[in-house]
């Protein structure tokens, strides 16, 4: 890859995550390159480029004591007003148990769940964040994520289950998680059958905003959570969502049939998918305006139509 590329890759990232906290790397530059439709990759950078070698370490062959679970997360992502769309998009998420205090890498059939990809990787850390607000300590939590897969990520949102020494789930949060990878904030929910409210102090994408209110409910049955719904709003001021995300989960019996999507191709749809929004806009520019007419070619339940 030329230095141009390199170059125009992470610029690309940038504009369509700018809260990505460990700025996109060459490596992750390179991937998502390469992942991208070859026709694009050509009016791009004038080639086809080389995949980068990945991390090959994705996971352990049989199930730990602390891989509970198997889930496929399909969720409906819906914006309204300027840049108006629709798209689902279906992910693979593994139930682990926390460890009691400390970082723990814990492998799965799907990839590794890094404790260090997360804000709160263990027990312990937990109740140092919420012991004072919830007004007890968890004696189990749980996290429900996706998995590093070849040495990539794909963040989005991951829910960790709060239990008492014995009993149901009494708590949860949903941690925001960017495209690239990285963890963002947590947000604790209310009383688990109610919904909640949290600014979101991120910006996951470049059509989002840190000023966002985020309205959260997660129902949870038999200890897990089956449905995620969030409302994003403009700000406390504004009633009205301007993007509505509905989650819908289901437990996957034969974890060992399960083969994982790239990352890499995820965050190349990603950026594609926000170039057609920033097109439809009228913001796009330069390599995001080569990118919006292959984002506008990905599967929409309503594409993002450019303004005229």
């Amino acid at each position: 890859m030329t230095l141009e590329a390199e170059k125009t890759l992470l610029s690309l990232l940038r504009v369509a995550f700018p809260d990505a906290r460990s700025r996109p790397t060459p490596q992750l530059a390179r991937a998502v390159g390469a992942a991208l439709p070859v026709v694009a990759q050509v009016q791009l950078f004038g080639t086809v480029l080389d995949a980068p070698a990945l991390d090959e370490a994705t996971s352990h062959p049989s199930h730990p004591a602390w891989v509970l679970d198997y889930w496929v997360a399909n969720t409906l992502h819906t914006r309204y007003g300027k840049g108006a769309h629709s798209f689902a998009a279906p992910q693979l998420l593994v139930r682990t148990a926390l460890p009691p205090h400390g970082v723990r890498d814990q492998g799965t059939v799907i990839g590794v769940v890094r404790g260090a990809d997360h804000l709160l990787p263990s027990v312990e850390a937990w109740n140092a964040k919420y012991h004072q607000r919830l007004g007890w300590l968890a004696g189990r939590v749980e996290l429900l994520s996706s998995a590093r897969w070849r040495g990539m990520l794909f963040g989005s949102v991951a829910v960790y289950l709060a239990h008492a020494e014995t009993g149901d789930v009494r708590a949860y949060a949903l941690e925001g998680g960017l495209a690239t990878g990285e963890p963002a904030v947590a947000w604790l929910s209310g009383p688990t059958r109610e919904w909640f409210a949290a600014q979101s102090w991120h910006q996951p994408s470049s059509v989002s905003s840190l000023r966002h209110v985020y309205e959260a409910q997660a129902r949870i049955e038999g200890g897990v959570a089956r449905e995620i719904s969030i409302n994003v709003r403009p700000s406390e001021y504004v009633r009205e969502p301007v993007v509505r995300v509905r989650s819908s989960l289901s437990r996957v019996d034969d974890a060992s049939q399960l083969v994982p999507a790239s990352p890499a191709t995820m965050v190349a749809e990603s950026v594609m998918r926000v170039a057609a929004i920033l097109d439809a806009e009228g913001r796009a520019e330069g390599a995001a305006k080569v990118l919006a007419e292959f984002g506008r070619e990905l599967p929409w339940s309503v594409p993002p139509r450019v303004r005229e």
